[in-house]
């Protein structure tokens, strides 16, 4: 009878996710907007549903309370290039974001790291005429930007965990006249209700990283994530949820996981807010796991490559 109930819910919440896209669109720039980007293979592969999955090293950024699930010191690295094809009118090449993840589980308590790295070359530079419109003026230059997470979770029972990241962020433009660093703050808990469901919860930036270019400071929204993942058979993950920022619409994300045998699975996954869908396929051998995964939207396609080792 649960089981149904929680069927009916999460197949409900699936037909709802039109409507919810409609009211995604138009959502704008931020600060530091790669910190929305996600990391690794597998969850950007589950269309960015991971809130409530987290059972991986890459949970001390999507939710750092998962990290209690990891069993085994981990360590992983993400491989990906943004947009297969140009950006608009505009060529803008060298493209790269990568990812590293660590965890280290010690009794109920687990310390994590991640590190995202942004870097983009070749931007052409334009200026603008008496009459507004834009010249080349045949220069180029570039973008830089990291973060550095550190991760501390807790498993408080067996019902809930809680987490936090620490985090430093970076960021230079055109040239290094124009850097700044920052410090955030998120939080998150992960709860399991009964047996093969569990809801994530997770505020990023809930202290936002100010940066200063220019004279003039930004920072990125307060992000708000909750979601849910159930397992209604061994080998079949449903992940379903959503992210509020701030006065903004609602964006809504789902991702299935199917492991085709035992040490290979394929997952498919949409997200409301750039309307991208996604895909990939995982391999498992004893200690080491290959994920790799493929994403399209209105700029383009970005394919992703994870390696993770476990010890």
């Amino acid at each position: 009878m649960k089981k149904a109930f929680l069927i009916g819910i999460i197949f409900t919440f699936y037909c709802l996710l039109p409507t919810i896209y409609s009211f995604a669109k138009g959502e704008g720039g931020d600060a530091l907007a790669f910190l929305k980007i996600g990391v690794g293979a597998r969850p950007l592969a589950l269309g960015k549903a991971f809130v409530a999955v987290a059972d991986s090293a890459n949970a001390c950024y999507w939710n750092p309370a998962g990290l209690t699930q990891v069993e085994k010191p981990e360590l992983t690295f993400m491989y990906s290039q943004p947009y297969l094809v140009e950006l608009s009118d505009v060529n803008v090449s060298g493209i790269s974001y990568h990812t590293i993840s660590a965890a280290l589980p010690f009794g109920a308590n687990v310390i994590g790291t991640n590190i995202i790295y942004l870097g983009i070359t070749d931007i052409p530079e334009y200026d603008v005429d008496i009459k507004g419109d834009p010249v080349d003026k045949h220069n180029t230059f570039g973008d830089t930007e990291m973060a550095v997470l550190a991760s501390y979770a807790r498993k408080i029972n067996n019902l809930i965990s809680l987490g936090c990241n620490i985090k430093g962020v970076y960021q230079q433009i055109y040239s290094s006249s124009y850097k700044d660093t920052g410090f955030g703050l998120d939080i998150g808990a992960l709860l399991k209700p009964i047996v093969n469901l569990k809801i994530g919860i997770a505020l990023h930036d809930l202290v936002a990283p100010t940066v200063k270019l220019d004279n003039e400071e930004d920072k990125p929204p307060l992000r708000f994530q909750l979601g849910v993942a159930y397992l209604p058979t061994h080998d079949l993950l449903i992940a379903i949820s959503t992210r509020s920022i701030s006065d903004r619409s609602l964006n809504a994300y789902l991702g299935l996981e199917y492991q085709l045998i035992s040490n290979i699975a394929v997952r498919g996954g949409y997200s409301t807010d750039n309307e991208e869908i996604s895909g990939g396929i995982g391999f498992r051998h004893k200690n080491l796991q290959v994920d790799l995964g493929l994403s399209s939207h209105a700029l383009g396609g970005t394919p992703r490559a994870s390696l993770t080792l476990r010890f």
